[in-house]
């Protein structure tokens, strides 16, 4: 919790949400939408819409993608989502 308080006072211009996210694929990178919405405790739109926007690099006055998505080696219908190196680099 102290973590998001001091990304968002880093980051006023993101979401707590958008924060919580992207700090939940810090600490679990590779997981699908329906992996992270389950850790988080919220609907799978919600992490969709924001996931989608985080990698149109349309996410508070980032221009530049800050997670990135590669195919589920088992299910070709997921995709599994990483930080970025601008996401790395951003939650240091």
């Amino acid at each position: 919790m102290n973590e998001l308080i001091s990304l968002s006072v880093r980051f006023p211009r993101m979401t707590v949400r958008t924060l919580a996210i992207l700090r939940t694929i810090k600490e679990n990178e590779g997981l699908t939408i329906r992996q992270l919405s389950k850790v988080m405790g919220v609907d799978e739109r919600s992490v969709l819409t924001t996931i989608r926007r985080l990698g149109e690099g349309k996410a508070g006055n980032f221009d530049s993608e800050l997670i990135q998505s590669k195919p589920h080696p088992n299910d070709r219908r997921s995709r599994l989502f990483y930080l970025s190196s601008e996401g790395r680099r951003m939650l240091r």
